[in-house]
């Protein structure tokens, strides 16, 4: 029992010193090509540029490269490559893979491959992220857990 309440309070204490990166983003999508495959799938490449806004109180603008398949209305597979800038210099690199879903809306993760200053620490970092297509435009929430040290380091 003694190990059992050990763990639990070692468990908690993760938690009691952690936080809640949250961070909106909207984009435009532009396909550069369209295959329709022999099985009636569609595969597009596409280019993606955007900007959101954070709790971190930066502003960013963001371009992306990626592809996607997709077959009667339902995601097949996604790899999406970002390059984040923020308004204070700093950038950030992610890479977003999903592979089923609705085509229009979607929850997953994404990983940071990299960053300058502070943000190189994100560096196989997963978080959530969830978006909804309209027409040509994104609209996305993500969040990452980060302790609360990174967060305010961040911040600056």
């Amino acid at each position: 029992m003694r190990y059992l309440i050990l763990i639990f309070l070692n468990f908690n204490c993760l938690y009691l010193n952690s936080a809640d990166w949250k961070s909106s983003t909207f984009a435009t999508v532009t396909i550069t090509d369209e295959i329709v495959m022999p099985d009636g799938s569609i595969y597009k490449n596409f280019e993606q540029s955007g900007q959101g806004t954070s709790n971190l109180g930066k502003y960013s603008v963001s371009k992306c490269s990626g592809n996607r398949r997709d077959k009667n209305g339902k995601l097949q597979e996604l790899t999406v490559y970002c390059e984040i800038e923020l308004d204070d210099g700093n950038k950030f690199w992610t890479k977003v893979s999903r592979s089923s879903g609705e085509s229009d809306v979607g929850v997953s993760k994404f990983i940071f491959l990299g960053g300058t200053k502070s943000f190189n620490k994100l560096k196989g970092k997963q978080c959530t992220y969830a978006v909804s297509y309209f027409k040509n435009k994104i609209f996305g929430n993500n969040k990452c857990v980060i302790s609360d040290e990174l967060f305010n380091e961040l911040k600056k």
